[in-house]
């Protein structure tokens, strides 16, 4: 299992995932960004943000980048 971070980057700020997750492959990873997206825009629908401007960075423990996922790739409008 490989450890994956999610720094997340708004209006050119990042902010880094301390924590990470682990999992079995990259794919995965993007995968459960993907399905956190989902929920981050679900709950800022609510709140009145504006989540679409946002971006995961999704990397390794070692550094690499894995996936750069803009939160509008993930949300389908209209």
């Amino acid at each position: 299992m490989t450890k994956y971070f999610f720094h997340l980057r708004t209006d050119g700020i990042l902010e880094l995932d301390e924590v990470g997750a682990e999992f079995e492959s990259d794919d995965l990873a993007v995968l459960d960004a993907s399905n956190a997206v989902r929920e981050m825009v679900l709950d800022a629908v609510v709140t009145g943000d504006t989540p679409l401007v946002q971006q995961f960075e999704i990397t390794r423990e070692d550094g690499t980048i894995v996936s750069i996922l803009p939160f509008k790739a993930v949300i389908r409008l209209g």
